[in-house]
Order: structure tokens, then sequence, then C-alpha cells
């Protein structure tokens, strides 16, 4: 017998916390784009929930969080 566990990751959530995480750097986004080597068309789609690993990685190095926290966790009203 095989357990298989299911998550659902919340687009809008992800996204949600992308831009709470560029916003608290204070940084305009073309800024904050040359910091993380990407584009602002590209900070921008990640904030909309089309992100890769790869850039959760970046994420989770620059601001020292977890992946299930910044995939799972609304940011903005933690407390």
């Amino acid at each position: 017998m095989t357990m298989e566990a299911t998550l659902t990751l919340n687009k809008k959530l992800l996204g949600s916390n992308l831009k709470f995480l560029r916003k608290s750097t204070k940084l305009k986004l073309i800024d904050f784009a040359y910091k993380m080597s990407s584009t602002e068309s590209t900070i921008k789609y990640y904030e909309r929930g089309n992100v890769n690993l790869d850039a959760l990685v970046k994420y989770k190095k620059e601001f020292g969080i977890g992946l299930d926290e910044l995939c799972f966790t609304d940011l903005k009203n933690k407390k």
C-alpha cells in the first residue's frame, strides 16, 4: 500500500507573498529585479503566481524564508 500526499499550490497566495516580500525591501521594481538577476516583467510574472522552483529558491535565500512558509502562509497577515 502506498500513500501519496498531494499539495495544491495557491498561485494567488504565492504571488501575493512574493509581492509582499519585494515591497518589504523598499526597492523600486527595477532595482529589485536587478538584485534578483531578473527583469521587471519576470518579477511581475512571478507576482501573478507563475513561478518556477529556481525562482522560489532565490526568494528563499534572499529573504531567509522556508519554501513551505513562502508557498502556504499568508505573509501579509502573519502575526
